[in-house]
Parts: C-alpha cells; structure tokens; sequence
C-alpha cells in the first residue's frame, strides 16, 4: 500500500537567488585533469584560474591534485569573467520525487524543489524518466540525489561499473528511501548503485507508523497524549539520536520520518542517526567521493517544512509545548532545511566556492 501523507500547500515567500565569488588568482599547485567535462584550472590568459586567469574555464575534465583531492567536478554556470558565481555546484536528482509516485492527492514536494532551486547557490535538474548512466552523463554533475528509481527497473554493470567509478572520482552522492510500502523492491535499483561503496538499505521498515516518542523530548506537555503529538507533524516520527559530532546534524535536534527503511552503514562507525538503536542514516567516503544514505523520504514533504495549520494555546492540545510556550507543529520542531543543507555541503567536492543556502533558518557550516 502506498504510504499516506498530509499536503499543507503553504509556499516560503521572499526565496533569492544566492550569489557567490571568489578572488583568489595565480597559480594553485600542479593538477592533472580527468576525462569528462569539468572546471579547469588555466595556466594563463582568460579563462582559467592559472596565472594571469580571471575566470572558471571549461577543461576536459575534473580536477585532481597531488593527493588526489578533487578540486573541482563540474563547471560552474552563471560566472563572470571576475569569477562571481550564480551556481557553484551542479546538482541532479535522479528518479521520481515522492509527490509524483503518488499522485496529487498526497502531500507535495513542491516547497522542496522550489528551495533548493531558488534559494541556493546550486544548478539543479530533476531526472524523473530513465536516462543511461554514462561518464558523459555523470560527469556534468557534482552530486547525485537517488530518489524513487522503481520505474527505472535494473541497472547495467556497465552502469553500475560507470556510477562508481564517478563517485571514486569526486562525485557525491545522497541516496533516499521509504517511496513505497512493498518490502524490498523499491530498494533493488538504489542498492545496485551503491553496492561498491559498502552502504546499502535494507527491507526493514525503521520507523513504522505507530507514533513512539519516548526517546524524545520534543514538545513536553504533561496535559496530552504523547502519542497524539506525532499527528501534530503529519504522522511523523520524530528521529533525534544523531551521533554526536557528525556534522549531518550539526544544528539539527529532529527531523521525521515514517515509514523509512533501515540503513546497513557498513561499518558502526559510519553511522549518522539511529532510530530506537537501529541506523537509518550513514556515510562513507569512497575514493575521493562522498555517499549519504537516510532510509526515508519523508524529509522531501511540505509538511515536514513549514509551520502551517492553526498554532494552538491550548495547552492540552498535543501541538502545544508547555515548556516553550510555543505550538509544536512540524515547522517548530524539525530542522529538515538545515538537514538538507548539511547533507549537500558535506558530500559535495571542493568548488570555487562552497554549497550555500539563502534562508534565515539555515546556519552555514
């Protein structure tokens, strides 16, 4: 059956485009260049960032240096010839959004892509319909989001061999799950992509759907019904165990989830944030990339987002937090933009500046 959610339709107002620079000039070090499409680093003249450029080049591939640390994957849109930059990264998201699995009848991804798109310093497209998996392809890119790939089907081992030698390349990559409520099946594709970095989903279905928040401390309120609160944010439930220090959390208390798949991290000491002790996000470095894997696609949903419905004073109202003295709707009490933020800037490769985000609800790392 497919998994149940709650459309707020609010939108953020005032969303600007961020804009980014660099002036550093002259040389940076020795470089060799790969195959594919990438930023150069020119040794003279204009484009280029060698001695005497002024301006981000197109090379024929990414960069590398002496330790081989990816300096930059992709070429940069947007820059002038003083190297002020519109779009720092490029970003793709590969497979169908939660939204359009569902239909319109469930809650949107719109509030989702539209940030990401219009208050950040990324390029961004949206690959719902099978493409193949070439260098060509992968190259133009500096992270990869896995969504819903069920009606991509299977993956070649041309494609599979093609997507890590990619991601050994620099390129990063944040895998999602939890699309659809069918064991495992929606995890074959995905685990196909990821079988060479040691990370994968599992069919275990972490959290459910019955509403636990003993582990949490969110919205304390001694006149209502803790299990009432999770209907406060859409059916949510609340995952707060983020291992400390890792900097996915960093500035994150909770984020929801219903309905996820657990995570196989590979190894413990991969892993992100557990639920009731069960990982469902983990990370790893592979060659010079970078892979994130949450079991859940809830972190996409409007109604993860805002702070929509009527804020209560009502103190035996379940959405409302004594102690703060605040309602406790899902805007209040889950950091899902600052999550995203965190997840993208921490797989994303070196560039001429880094991954940022306009929003004043988003800390910069």
């Amino acid at each position: 059956m497919t998994k149940l959610h709650l459309g707020l339709g609010l939108l953020l107002g005032g969303l600007l485009a961020w804009g980014c620079s660099s002036t550093s000039s002259g040389g940076t070090g020795t470089f060799a260049q790969s195959t594919g499409p990438g930023v150069g680093l020119g040794t003279g003249g204009t484009p280029g960032l060698g001695a005497g450029g002024n301006g981000p080049g197109l090379a024929s591939g990414g960069m590398t240096g002496p330790d081989g640390t990816v300096v930059f994957r992709a070429h940069a849109t947007g820059c002038d010839a003083n190297n002020n930059c519109a779009k720092c990264i490029t970003l793709v998201s590969l497979g169908a959004p939660a939204s359009k699995s569902y239909g319109t009848g469930n809650d949107s991804t719109t509030e989702f892509e539209s940030w990401l798109t219009n208050t950040s310093n990324a390029a961004v497209t949206f690959v719902n319909a099978k493409v193949a998996l070439t260098a060509d392809f992968l190259n133009q890119y500096d992270v990869v989001l896995l969504q819903d790939l069920r009606a991509w089907g299977t993956f070649t081992p041309d494609e599979i061999a093609t997507f890590q030698a990619w991601i050994e390349g620099g390129g990063g990559v944040i895998a999602l799950s939890g699309y659809f409520s069918d064991g495992s099946a929606e995890i074959v594709p995905t685990n196909q992509l990821l079988a060479g970095t040691g990370l994968s989903l599992m069919p275990t279905e972490v959290p459910g759907q019955t509403c636990d928040v003993s582990s949490s401390t969110l919205c304390p309120n001694s006149k209502a019904s803790a299990s009432a609160k999770c209907y406060c944010w859409a059916n949510s439930l609340p995952i707060t165990q983020f291992t400390p220090g890792t900097p996915f959390a960093a500035n994150v208390a909770a984020v929801g989830s219903f309905r996820g798949r657990q995570v196989n991290p590979g190894d413990p000491a991969n892993v992100v944030a557990n639920y009731l002790g069960s990982p469902v996000a983990a990370y790893k470095p592979v060659g010079t990339g970078k892979v994130f894997v949450f079991g859940d696609e809830w972190i996409t949903y409007t109604s993860q987002w805002l702070s929509g419905g009527q804020p209560t004073t009502d103190p035996y109202n379940p959405c409302w937090d004594e102690v703060a003295a605040t309602s406790c709707l899902a805007g209040h009490v889950f950091q899902v933009k600052q999550f995203w933020y965190n997840s993208i800037v921490n797989v994303s490769p070196p560039s001429q500046c880094n991954f940022k985000i306009v929003d004043e609800g988003v800390i910069l790392l």
